[in-house]
């Protein structure tokens, strides 16, 4: 792939914008590059894939710190703390996070086999990354992975209720109870402390 540059990131936030606006199936190449003030030519250059390759791009740009929002809780003193440091930390970016993706949920069914698999690969990563911080935490690496869904599931239905469907808008979310009670719920599932 050739050196990426301000085109090259233009490309990637006209289509990101597309993508949101009129959905990933209905835009066309050309409609991106003209959105990116570029020709076809310019775009394929950049993009020897097409669209399956700007839409891995715009996935990396959409979802690049979703990993990063459990470095903060990487040392955390209990499986409480850490899912309390995850909680703050996803309603702080998670808003944002959830706006930049949110065509992808509806998009998903209409999305290829290469698609799917590249915004799987990147939720994966995640849920690999939180059961690991939730193993020390677990009896064993099946209880961690289990406890990484259910806090994965949680916060992210947590964030489609009040984001993506705009409940925010309809009453008072209780963010704060909502994390510490998940929080709570998972450390009465393990104990308070770490395993042996």
């Amino acid at each position: 792939m050739p050196k990426q540059t301000e085109l090259h990131d233009q490309i990637v936030r006209a289509s990101a914008e597309l993508f949101m606006k009129q959905s990933y199936a209905a835009t066309s190449i050309k409609q991106i590059a003209q959105a990116a003030g570029c020709t076809t030519a310019a775009l394929y250059y950049y993009f020897e894939d097409g669209k399956a390759g700007i839409l891995r791009a715009v996935i990396d740009k959409a979802m690049p710190d979703i990993a990063g929002l459990l470095q903060p809780v990487a040392g955390a003193a209990s499986l409480r703390d850490l899912i309390v440091g995850l909680g703050v930390a996803l309603w702080a970016e998670g808003e944002d996070i959830l706006r930049r993706t949110r065509w992808l949920m509806v998009e998903f069914p209409n999305l290829g086999e290469s698609e799917r698999r590249t915004l799987h690969t990147r939720l994966l990563q995640f849920h690999q990354r939180l059961a690991e911080l939730i193993l020390p935490f677990a009896a064993n690496r099946q209880q961690a992975e289990a406890l990484a869904w259910i806090a994965f599931s949680a916060v992210f239905g947590y964030g489609q209720l009040f984001v993506t469907l705009d409940l925010l808008s309809a009453c008072e979310p209780p963010h704060e109870a909502f994390v510490y009670g998940l929080a709570t719920m998972m450390a009465q599932t393990v104990g308070h402390a770490p395993r042996p």
